[in-house]
């Protein structure tokens, strides 16, 4: 970069500023943008549906937008899914998810349904199946803790918040990712176990 910075430009973008090493950053401009507003992802699905001859009610990419997450790239792509799906669009037409999305919500079914060394075997392999797939893994890591979080009881939540930042901070340190991933599944199994465990106890004791 140093060499060559009068002939030629570099633009990197990135979702985050963690993983990029300190020499490279102090080196670079850095220039925060902020994410398109619903209205702007609005605008860009009713004009990407105008030019692809097929039409979009307001209704439902009103629903794209807040499924997306204010991520464009997503809801782009689910609106093609969804139009794959279903057209014309239906007024209770649910947004279609990623495949990827769809494996991390599994992820989160089977940590529910059981804690065992067999089910951690299993979680694990379609950890690395994401992974393989070029899957970020810190999406992986996001995904699947909203939906645990999502299927739990609210009373294990602030348990469940404090494992994912304890084990997303290393997966950001650390260079094996499916280790990490893996080391917060068998977490969150001992987490929910014990809980499970301790209302049964109650139970008994009430009864």
């Amino acid at each position: 970069m140093e060499k060559y910075s009068r002939t030629c430009r570099l633009i990197l973008m990135a979702d985050s500023l963690t993983k990029i090493i300190e020499p490279l950053r102090s080196r670079c401009n850095l220039v925060r943008v902020p994410s398109p507003s619903e209205k702007e992802i609005c605008a860009v699905l009713q004009k990407v549906s105008k030019k692809e001859g097929f039409e979009l009610p307001d209704q439902f990419a009103v629903k794209v937008t807040r499924a997306c997450s204010k991520n464009l790239r997503r809801g782009l792509l689910q609106l093609q899914s969804s139009k794959m799906d279903n057209y014309p669009f239906a007024e209770d037409q649910p947004v279609s998810r990623a495949d990827w999305e769809l494996v991390c919500i599994d992820i989160a079914s089977l940590l529910m349904r059981e804690q065992s060394n067999k089910r951690l075997l299993l979680v694990r392999t379609r950890f690395y199946e994401l992974l393989t797939h070029a899957i970020p893994a810190d999406a992986i890591f996001e995904r699947v803790t909203m939906e645990l979080l999502r299927s739990a009881d609210q009373e294990i939540a602030p348990a469940i918040c404090e494992c994912a930042a304890e084990y997303e901070h290393r997966l950001k340190q650390g260079q094996k990712a499916i280790i990490h991933l893996e080391a917060f599944a068998a977490r969150f199994m001992q987490i929910y176990k014990e809980y499970i465990d301790n209302q049964y106890s109650m139970l008994i004791d009430d009864d």
